[in-house]
């Protein structure tokens, strides 16, 4: 039998929106289930994908570096961070960790840095 791909789960809305936020993490839980994935957890925060200091990131970055999971599933890119900078740096470090970016709603492609941003 072979072991189930581990993902960790993340949430971010720009503004406080409970029915928005449960939406979005029934449909990342669905989508891990339907696609084989064992959800080690989810993370949630509110607040603009512009800061660096985020509570909801610093957790992610802790659980990566703990080995949690082996891939970070978020619905697009823009969840994790607003700037191409930032996201690169991001999946860099994710990289470093053997840790997979799965963006269920769109591709990572070199040019989407310079398409999506």
């Amino acid at each position: 039998m072979t072991q189930k791909i581990r993902v960790l789960l993340y949430c971010r809305l720009a503004r406080d929106d409970s029915m928005v936020m449960e939406c979005q993490k029934a449909y990342l839980r669905r989508w891990a289930a339907e696609n084989g994935y064992t959800a080690v957890g989810e993370i949630t925060e509110v607040g603009s994908g512009i800061q660096h200091d985020r509570p909801g990131l610093a957790e992610v970055m802790r659980a990566v570096q703990k080995k949690r999971m082996d891939a970070l599933v978020v619905r697009k890119l823009d969840r994790l961070a607003r700037r191409p900078l930032d996201a690169y740096w991001l999946i860099e470090q994710l990289k470093k960790k053997g840790v997979d970016l799965i963006c269920t709603d769109e591709k990572l492609t070199p040019d989407l840095f310079v398409t999506r941003f």
